[in-house]
């Protein structure tokens, strides 16, 4: 059976968790790992930039785990600077499983409504409905170009979260031929949870069609 890794990337409010409980009660053997776990499991109330490092290490570490005994982990965090960006795509090209990474974006007036809207959380982590946990990811948010030749088992997709269904939709970046049968259950997670259907594609179909003529040619 193969063996896919999830990245789940975006800011707060963008629907990340709720993708990512979804998407762990739909695919087989799979596992859905937030930060938000590792800080409860060194007892911080928040997150901190002066144990960042700490943090990170321990998140990549117990995810490393996981990979060992799923079919499919999913892996989440708002990943806002490109320094952390780009220590999940390393991660991912060094675990060589085929990976999917999606960005959740979402409209800022649309995502601290859903910070708000939170239920109340335990004692031990901050308040997670407090909208100012957007503005400071969104005041350290970088994007960054992710190189098919340099990541070539890491596909891309983004998918764009409005409440209002129609607003909704997925924008294919570079999805590989390889990644296909996870990306088709991905497509219908998205579908059955959250109605959206509407898909644009960039990279999609030149990869998929590239990918076919050269099986087409070997015949």
């Amino acid at each position: 059976m193969n063996k896919y890794l999830i990245i789940l990337m975006g800011l707060p409010g963008s629907g990340k968790t709720k993708l990512g409980k979804a998407l762990e009660i739909n695919l087989n053997d799979s596992k859905h790992l937030q930060i938000l776990t590792i800080l409860r499991g060194i007892g911080l109330k928040k997150y901190s930039r002066k144990k960042a490092q700490l943090i990170e290490d321990l998140f990549f570490a117990t995810a490393k785990k996981v990979l060992n005994c799923r079919n499919v982990l999913i892996l989440e965090n708002v990943f806002s600077t490109s320094l952390i960006k780009y220590n999940a795509l390393n991660f991912a090209r060094n675990c060589k499983r085929e990976t999917l990474l999606i960005e959740l974006t979402t409209p800022e007036i649309i995502a601290k409504k859903r910070i708000k809207s939170r239920p109340k959380k335990d004692k031990l982590v901050s308040d997670s409905r407090d909208p100012k946990h957007y503005d400071k990811s969104a005041m350290r948010w970088e994007s960054i170009r992710i190189d098919p030749h340099k990541y070539p088992n890491i596909s891309t997709m983004r998918f764009y979260n409005h409440d209002i269904v129609d607003l909704s939709y997925i924008e294919n970046i570079h999805i590989t031929f390889q990644i296909e049968p996870l990306y088709s259950q991905v497509l219908q997670v998205i579908n059955q949870e959250f109605h959206v259907c509407k898909i644009q594609d960039s990279g999609f179909t030149i990869e998929r069609d590239r990918m076919r003529e050269e099986v087409s040619s070997l015949g």
